[in-house]
């Protein structure tokens, strides 16, 4: 496996690496916004893998291994996520109904069920615990080589601090 060492000096990131004004301007936060400049100083091109999108490192050739390995379909290794991450956005309000459904859901199900007897759900909940046991331990195993993979090769700052 790979030994994640801390990475000598820092990444110096150039001034395309600060989102904050695409926040900042509702014109442009529900547009897709452009690629940040790549570590080498070579512009990012839109419909590109960055340099965070490991595939595009192939031409290492002690990664390729690793990289058919941790995107085995085509379409892992051509993802390019600048209109999905802009669809997203335009729907930023959705999370704030859902939760606040939740809420009025806990609210309504603990008022409604104070005078009736509890039903006896050892089955599915020994189930429903056993699934998102399962859902979490391939969640883990997809994302935690590619950044093992993100950290040996960047370090901690490129890893954390990088505009996807």
């Amino acid at each position: 496996m790979f030994l994640v060492a801390p990475a000598s000096g820092s990444s110096a990131f150039s001034s395309s690496n600060d989102r904050s004004r695409f926040r900042l301007e509702p014109a442009h936060f529900h547009s897709e916004w452009e690629a940040a400049e790549l570590l080498n100083g070579e512009p990012g091109m839109p419909g590109a893998a960055l340099d965070t999108a490991l595939c595009s490192m192939g031409e290492q050739p002690a990664l390729r291994p690793w990289v058919d390995r941790l995107y085995p379909s085509s379409a892992e290794r051509g993802f390019m996520g600048a209109g999905f991450a802009a669809h997203c956005r335009s729907w930023w309000w959705v999370s704030y109904v859902v939760a606040s459904g939740y809420l009025v859901g806990l609210w309504v199900g603990s008022a409604s069920m104070k005078d009736r007897k509890a039903y006896d759900l050892r089955t599915f909940l020994a189930f429903w615990n056993l699934a998102l046991a399962v859902f979490s331990l391939l969640g883990a195993l997809r994302t935690v080589p590619h950044l093992l993979l993100l950290l040996g090769d960047f370090g901690f700052e490129y890893t954390v601090c990088r505009a996807a």
